[in-house]
């Protein structure tokens, strides 16, 4: 049986295994893919590490599982895309 993973924090500050905060790269709302998405109704509070991929549930901390090579390519492509990356 796979030993479960956790990252640091509390729901309000994440730091991912890989290093990456808040304050550096970001972690983005996500399907369980890993793709990006709006936290919307029915969200399930699930977050992307935009370093590495872990996919974190934001109330237990766990790293539940880890972007599809897809869903890297999609959320780079809408980072390029993105009006305030232009700005």
């Amino acid at each position: 049986m796979k030993q479960k993973q956790f990252i640091n924090g509390d729901t309000n500050w994440f730091e991912c295994k890989c290093g990456n905060t808040p304050a550096s790269s970001g972690f983005y709302p996500c399907h369980p893919s890993g793709v990006i998405r709006e936290p919307d109704g029915d969200w399930n509070g699930l977050y992307v590490c935009f370093d590495c991929g872990n996919i974190i549930d934001q109330d237990t901390l766990e790293i539940v599982a880890h972007a599809t090579y897809a869903a890297g390519l999609f959320n780079a492509d809408y980072f390029s895309q993105s009006e305030f990356l232009r700005r």
